[in-house]
């Protein structure tokens, strides 16, 4: 950690000078792979989100058991209208 004093204020900030210099090249690879993997993570969250509204529908349907009930109640009230 470095740091540099203003009149009464010190700043401080992170020793670089270990830190080999990088060139242009490697300045533009880098930004390539971020832009990349910025791809990547914005189509892993149109995935996410088809999912998410996917689960949200299957969850708002009726479940086998409710289907199965609502079938019973109907015969039940058919057998009871043809009497």
């Amino acid at each position: 950690m470095k740091e540099k004093v203003y009149g009464k204020q010190k700043i401080y900030y992170p020793d670089q000078s270990g830190f080999k210099e990088v060139s242009a090249d490697e300045l533009n690879a880098m930004e390539k792979e971020i832009e990349n993997m910025e791809a990547k993570l914005r189509q892993a969250e149109s995935e996410i989100k088809e999912a998410q509204n996917e689960l949200k529908y299957l969850v708002s349907e009726v479940t086998t058991e409710e289907l199965k009930s609502n079938v019973e109640k109907v015969r039940s009230l058919k057998n009871f209208q043809s009497i």
